[in-house]
């Protein structure tokens, strides 16, 4: 095992919080190395044994080969196709490619699959609106490049596989369904509350001007 590392061989490991690359030296006595980083931000030294080293290689090529699967997934992307990301328990994100520069991403576009309905659109006690993370992507057109293995049509699709085929399902309303009745007559006063909250626990506010603001909008509701 040892012959198969020797002085010149360059592998990545930790140091310190981060991963960098390492060059070794020497040898240092039975399968043991002197090492020193080859990195021009860094500055260190240290010993390493063959197989320490030979399992960071090992490692440096999983990720290598993965990063390359990635980019060859992407690479072969239609624009305007569509595609699945998987967003867990059979969530789905429906989306179309997009090109953004020369990168292809994916555009999402609806949410088919077991989104409960804490992930869609809702009204909350104050009357608002609440916009899920998901939901807030596909208003806003945010594209981004998933990993392949996170997109059903992709060869490299991990779990997502053994769901319901999401390119069959019907895609989910984003209309927020309505209010509770017991909200209704409730929700001015809701929106009040947590709009004066917001102004009175801000401590960088003239605390008159707060109170006064306060005021004002308590002003403008019709109290029983």
């Amino acid at each position: 095992m040892a012959r198969l590392v020797g002085i010149g061989t360059i592998f990545s490991a930790a140091y310190a919080d981060s991963r960098v690359q390492w060059r070794v030296v020497a040898p240092r006595g039975s399968a043991t190395w002197d090492c020193e980083i080859n990195d021009p931000d860094y500055k260190g030294k240290k010993v390493f044994g063959s197989e320490e080293i030979l399992s960071a290689i090992a490692h440096d090529r999983l990720f290598a080969n993965l990063a390359t699967g990635k980019d060859k997934f992407w690479e072969k992307r239609r624009v305007g196709e569509t595609l699945h990301y998987h967003d867990g328990f059979g969530n789905f994100v429906r989306g179309v490619v997009v090109k953004n520069d020369d990168r292809k991403e994916l555009k999402p576009i609806a949410l088919v699959g077991n989104w409960k309905p804490h992930d869609l659109p809702m009204y909350d006690r104050s009357g608002t609106v609440r916009l899920p993370y998901q939901v807030k992507k596909i208003n806003e057109g945010t594209s981004w490049q998933p990993d392949p293995s996170c997109v059903y049509e992709s060869e490299h699709a991990g779990n997502a596989r053994s769901y319901p085929d999401p390119r069959t399902q019907a895609v989910l309303s984003l209309d927020p369904p309505p209010m509770r009745p017991e909200w209704v007559e409730t929700a001015p006063y809701e929106a009040a509350r947590m709009a004066i909250s917001k102004i009175m626990s801000d401590g960088h506010t003239d605390p008159k001007k707060a109170c006064a603001d306060a005021l004002e909008l308590l002003g403008k509701l019709a109290l029983a």
